[in-house]
């Protein structure tokens, strides 16, 4: 089941806005270098975090706020600090922002929104029990988590009910072919780089150029 509302161009990216209108309580954006999967993700996580939702977002598929959600990635130095955290500061307006907290070494780590909604951002080469030792609403892996990460976090949102989403490039981490790719309980989309209409066609071949067979 996918809904389609009717003022489709306020989402850029028709694959986005299926993904961002499944109501299934899984769903993995899986795309190439720059095809937006990581911008299906960030405005998931900005949409449950302020509570502020577009009128085409489907009313029963909206998380109430307060809530607790959590941001899975794979290293701090690139993948928050160039990748994440760029693209929740887009997604998210200043003013919906209360506190930010950074970890020792300076990279974002908790953001808590003016209603009481809490973002914590954890990585792969966290302690997997120490990842179990929550209880969220909601969570977003971004490129492939290791099956024991996954699982934990999966473990916290059972209480709640929550849901997750994936956005990822699938390079690594082949347990998830069988466990989300092709699992009918989750929704899965393709997000190719000319789905992106912000990219030039020259752009793409010159990059497709730089790949070998």
């Amino acid at each position: 089941e996918v809904y389609q509302p009717s003022n489709q161009t306020r989402t850029g990216i028709p694959h986005q806005l299926q993904f961002q209108t499944a109501p299934n309580t899984g769903r993995g954006a899986f795309g190439g270098n720059q095809s937006g999967k990581t911008q299906c993700g960030t405005f998931e996580d900005a949409f449950a975090f302020t509570g502020v939702y577009p009128d085409w977002y489907p009313e029963r598929l909206r998380i109430p706020t307060p809530n607790v959600g959590r941001i899975i990635v794979k290293d701090m130095p690139h993948s928050v600090s160039e990748v994440i955290e760029p693209a929740l500061m887009k997604a998210i307006p200043g003013r919906y922002i209360k506190e930010r907290k950074t970890n020792n070494k300076g990279y974002l780590s908790k953001l808590i929104s003016v209603t009481g909604s809490r973002l914590d951002i954890v990585t792969h080469d966290m302690d997997t029990k120490a990842l179990e030792g929550w209880q969220g609403h909601w969570a977003h892996f971004d490129e492939p988590p290791p099956r024991d990460k996954w699982v934990a976090t999966l473990r916290g949102l059972v209480r709640n009910s929550g849901r997750w989403w994936l956005t990822c490039t699938p390079l690594d981490e082949p347990w998830m072919y069988d466990e989300i790719y092709t699992n009918p309980e989750h929704f899965v989309i393709n997000i190719d780089m000319r789905d992106n209409p912000y990219l030039t066609e020259k752009a793409i071949e010159t990059f497709e150029a730089s790949l070998t067979a």
